[in-house]
């Protein structure tokens, strides 16, 4: 099911684009760390403007995985909320 998935978009979009979600929070705009989760919306942002092109997406676990206990449950909600 996975490979039709994927097959259809490489198809559709005529491209093999894998785009990594490799977002560290020391990183992210200063005007989105303002925000209730500024992980998703950084995310959310990356994911909006290649849409166009990309097929898939690859969030990378070792910057999802924070030792500051306020940042984890916003990085597992943005996983969850990706499947």
């Amino acid at each position: 099911m996975l490979n039709n998935k994927i097959q259809s978009q490489i198809i559709k979009k005529k491209s093999f684009l894998c785009v990594g979600l490799d977002i560290d929070i020391n990183k992210i705009p200063k005007s989105l760390l303002t925000l209730d989760d500024p992980i998703f919306e950084f995310a959310k942002q990356i994911i909006d403007s290649t849409n166009e092109y990309a097929i898939a997406y690859k969030p990378n676990i070792a910057f999802f995985e924070f030792e500051t206990p306020i940042l984890e449950p916003r990085a597992h909600c943005f996983l969850e909320s990706m499947w």
